[in-house]
């Protein structure tokens, strides 16, 4: 009897860890999908003033780069 109340606890303990865990990296994808669409919008913008050789380069830093890459493309917009 007591046995098995252990097993119920430990059960519902790990599903509970198992359910907070899923919410955090569904909050963590969420999360990155918002910023991809942000930085998308800022690339979007910056890119009307920028000439093809300027493309060229900031493609070349978003490759080698990114988190530069993303700095300059929201000043530029």
């Amino acid at each position: 009897m007591i046995e098995e109340l252990k097993k119920k606890k430990l059960t519902e303990i790990r599903e509970k860890l198992a359910e907070e865990q899923q919410g955090a990296i569904q909050k963590q994808l969420e999360e990155q999908i918002e910023s991809q669409q942000q930085i998308a919008m800022l690339e979007g913008i910056a890119k009307q003033f920028l000439t093809k050789e300027a493309l060229e380069r900031y493609g070349r830093i978003k490759i080698a780069h990114p988190a530069v890459a993303i700095k300059t493309i929201s000043l530029i917009a």
